[in-house]
């Protein structure tokens, strides 16, 4: 693998040591999420260009530059519009990746033989709906020990957190209070309502369940937030064991 890129945990253990922080898989994934850190993957396929990405809400609402066809075999940045990273790394699970950047342009990840498919050279140059050719998509299946933190994007972190320190130390109580507040809340549910009691405890599972479901209700369309939300018993479970050690 290349210098210019770290394993999830050599990038979390250096965020620890030069910001002096707490910092875990959790944090990271939410930062991969926000686009604060880069990740890439060894690439092996072919990549054709979207067009216009950026004002898609999904993935086939967009165009494929069918011209734009290149063979790719490198490290390349993961694009987290199309491609979710988060459950790779909180969760620890396989997720599809669909989409990486090259030279700051959206890609889409494709089949090596379409590269020879002579269908589509005889496509006029211009753009064409993605949903006319979903058997281009070809998602490559990704562990979280395939994936890199890129060092540009981590030494621009560690610079921005550096000069704020006080920001950071006060994000990590406002955090920690947060937590207590998570594990009050969930308490009193437990205690409203035995649905979301397991045993004697809180169920951290029953609760996050519920309040993805109304969060889906009230906010239909925020698909990245849902993603957040999807792990969120985690969360809660860690909340309470916080709140039961002090």
């Amino acid at each position: 693998m290349s210098s210019e890129s770290l394993t999830i945990e050599s990038a979390i253990k250096e965020i620890r040591n030069e910001l002096n922080i707490a910092y875990d898989e959790r944090t990271l994934a939410d930062d991969v999420q926000r686009g604060a850190l880069d990740v890439t993957f060894f690439c092996d396929s072919c990549i054709f260009e979207l067009d216009n990405p950026l004002n898609s809400i999904r993935l086939e609402q967009t165009f494929i530059k069918l011209h734009t066809i290149e063979y790719c075999k490198a490290n390349l940045v993961i694009d987290i519009q199309f491609s979710n990273c988060f459950n790779i790394i909180n969760e620890d699970t396989q997720a599809e990746i669909l989409t990486v950047k090259k030279e700051d342009k959206t890609y889409l990840l494709a089949p090596r033989d379409a590269i020879s498919n002579e269908e589509i050279f005889k496509i006029s140059p211009l753009s064409v709906p993605l949903i006319e050719y979903r058997e281009l998509i070809q998602p490559k299946v990704i562990s979280k020990s395939q994936l890199r933190v890129t060092r540009p994007s981590l030494d621009k972190y560690l610079s921005a957190n550096l000069s704020k320190p006080l920001e950071f130390k006060e994000g990590k109580i406002a955090e920690m209070n947060s937590d207590k507040a998570l594990a009050i809340m969930a308490i009193m549910l437990s205690e409203a309502s035995t649905q979301f009691k397991i045993g004697n405890r809180p169920n951290s599972a029953r609760i996050a369940d519920e309040i993805y479901t109304i969060a889906t209700k009230l906010y239909p369309k925020d698909e990245d937030q849902m993603k957040g939300l999807q792990s969120f018993h985690k969360r809660i479970s860690k909340a309470l064991k916080s709140l039961e050690s002090n």
